[in-house]
């Protein structure tokens, strides 16, 4: 099986493709907020490095937030359009869950974070160990919009005094989505296109702002 993932939730989108071998390339933009423009083309690029068509693809792999809304939008788009073009199907990838896959090897507890803005972040812990199936990456603590002190709080207790590392927007990368997509894929969890959406996890901010304006008026 080829997978194609896709990360478009932070300022740079990525790419991977996951080959046959269980291989994983990537490319990623060097410009911030331009998925739109360097979406495709990457995937191109990409698909050219690997001497394979977009044809080879088997199954998408799409990250659907939290983070950049309009980046989240663009992703699920763009797989959702490839998905039905190419009638295959897709796995949508928590962004947080998947930036755990950065550190794989580590012992202690991982805590993606992706600044939500007005004080509060995009927050989860989860901790890798060995199973019976292998290296496993559990959670700990639930993703979810938090104000930064709460999360910072509710953190240290569900931490029980192992060491910690913070993931910020460097783990967000196609080459972890594909990774946790893989995963997923092998537990049953892909689905037709139009069954995948994005999670915001909570409201934009200009609907936020119009809501306290009508609210006032």
């Amino acid at each position: 099986m080829i997978m194609l993932a896709i990360e478009t939730t932070s300022k740079l989108a990525s790419v991977a493709i996951r080959d046959k071998l269980g291989n994983i390339y990537e490319e990623t933009s060097t410009e911030k907020l331009s998925h739109l423009q360097n979406l495709i083309p990457m995937i191109d690029t990409l698909l050219m490095r690997c001497q394979l068509q977009l044809s080879d693809i088997d199954l998408i792999a799409v990250s659907k937030g939290p983070g950049s809304f309009t980046g989240i939008r663009i992703g699920i788009a763009t797989a959702k359009a490839l998905a039905q073009f190419l009638e295959i199907r897709v796995i949508s990838v928590p962004t947080l869950h998947a930036m755990a896959y950065s550190h794989e090897e580590y012992d202690g507890v991982l805590c993606p974070m992706i600044d939500a803005r007005r004080g509060q972040v995009y927050g989860a812990a989860y901790r890798w160990e060995n199973s019976n199936e292998g290296r496993s990456c559990f959670e700990i603590l639930k993703p979810g919009p938090y104000m930064e002190a709460e999360f910072r709080t509710l953190l240290e207790e569900a931490r029980k005094g192992r060491e910690l590392q913070f993931l910020g927007e460097e783990s967000q990368r196609a080459i972890n989505v594909a990774k946790l997509g893989f995963d997923l894929y092998n537990k049953g969890a892909e689905v037709d296109f139009y069954q995948i959406g994005p999670e915001y996890m909570r409201k934009a901010e200009a609907e936020q702002k119009l809501e306290e304006k009508a609210k006032t008026t």
